[in-house]
């Protein structure tokens, strides 16, 4: 288990949450790391639970196909998150 902590003010949490949402979690393109739960000990303040991931690279890459594959999604993580941004953006301003 992974744990962040934050001020609610923060977008991260937005993000969290936004990527968490069930029609987004079963997208393939998807590849952000689930959130496990939110805790609020105090107004204002949460900590992010997140399960343990490896490294990028662990195990090693054993073929060009693997690598390929990895540079393929961190991609398609980028996009995402800028699409995504954008859908949240459109809705606070209405367009």
């Amino acid at each position: 288990m992974v744990k962040r902590s934050m001020t609610e003010s923060e977008n991260d949490l937005k993000a969290a949450e936004l990527y968490n949402n069930e029609e987004i979690r079963a997208d393939p393109h998807n590849h952000c790391v689930p959130l496990l739960d939110v805790i609020h000990p105090e107004p204002k303040h949460a900590y992010l639970i997140f399960p343990t991931m490896r490294e990028f690279n662990d195990p090693d890459f054993e073929t060009l196909g693997e690598i390929l594959e990895s540079i393929k999604q961190m991609l398609e993580v980028s996009l995402n998150h800028f699409y995504i941004r954008g859908k949240v953006m459109s809705t606070r301003t209405g367009s």
